[in-house]
């Protein structure tokens, strides 16, 4: 049987998590909330596809995450120089697998974007071709952020993603004014290096 004050204490220790993997989804998702305010449903579906194979890629980045994870904590408890190994010997080549995908996803993508929608469309590949570079910038936050999951720094991490979700909003809503579809892109592309660089 489960005490009260278990399940409090566990929602108090896991509310940083929730709050940084809403932000997640808040950062990620901006971009189309914002372009529903300015643009047609048609554009929005323009943009929509080459965020889909983004996000494709993005769930690779979070399974290799969510993976290491434990051995992250397991090395954190024996020392930090075997910590910092660790992530050494499997973020690096890791991070030179997503350089290559990035890569392929940038010379290929008006192939790709034909092969998913059936159709060659210029600003879907424009588009693409911004936000190619995205999945390596995500993938260089991972040591930063599996160090301080590892260390249990709950909310120092959570208030990075609290506030790059805000600043995220407002620069998206600017972008987007500025220079429509492609100010949604590389407005991602800014924001990601920003939240990497914060971590």
């Amino acid at each position: 049987k489960i005490s009260y004050i278990d399940i409090r204490n566990q929602i108090i220790s896991g509310w940083p998590v929730f709050l940084s993997n809403l932000s997640t989804i808040i950062i990620g998702n901006g971009a189309i909330i914002v372009l529903g305010f300015f643009v047609s449903t048609e554009k929005i579906g323009d943009y929509s596809i080459a965020e889909k194979i983004l996000f494709a890629i993005w769930s690779i980045l979070s399974l290799f995450s969510q993976a290491i994870y434990p051995y992250a904590c397991r090395m954190a408890k024996q020392s930090h120089a075997h910590l910092r190994r660790f992530i050494w010997y499997t973020c690096i080549p890791f991070t030179i697998f997503i350089t290559l995908l990035c890569g392929i996803l940038f010379a290929f993508s008006s192939e790709i974007i034909f092969l998913i929608s059936g159709k060659s469309n210029l600003v879907s590949i424009s588009v693409l071709r911004i936000l190619s570079i995205v999945p390596l910038i995500v993938c260089l936050n991972i040591p930063a952020y599996q160090t301080l999951l590892a260390y249990d720094m709950k909310r120092s991490y959570a208030t990075v993603f609290y506030i790059i979700s805000i600043v995220n909003l407002a620069f998206t809503f600017i972008m987007v004014r500025w220079n429509g579809l492609m100010g949604a892109a590389q407005s991602m592309v800014v924001v990601q290096l920003v939240l990497t660089i914060s971590l």
